[in-house]
């Protein structure tokens, strides 16, 4: 139905005509690639806490995380994670 109704009405709602539906093997190759800029973004200010996060978890872990908190929908800006360390 949705496809269908954008498909009718593209100009209205300001998608380009020919756009496709995305499946789901190229929906987890984008996944993957956001992932992947989205950790690289993160660790790029050199912050002490996001580093050690990574240290602590891994990308691996931390992706195995997100993707079981978040499912197929886009990340939230206002996720934030505790760990701990050998002084907690």
């Amino acid at each position: 139905f949705c496809a269908r109704l954008l498909r009718a009405h593209p100009f209205a709602v300001g998608i380009d005509p020919r756009f496709r539906e995305l499946d789901d093997e190229h929906g987890a190759v984008l996944r993957g690639e956001s992932f992947d800029r989205a950790l690289a973004s993160f660790c790029s200010g050199q912050d002490d806490d996001r580093l050690r996060l990574l240290a602590t978890y891994g990308s691996t872990a931390l992706r195995r995380m997100l993707t079981g908190l978040n499912g197929s929908r886009p990340l939230s800006s206002n996720i934030s994670f505790t760990y701990r360390t050998s002084a907690n």
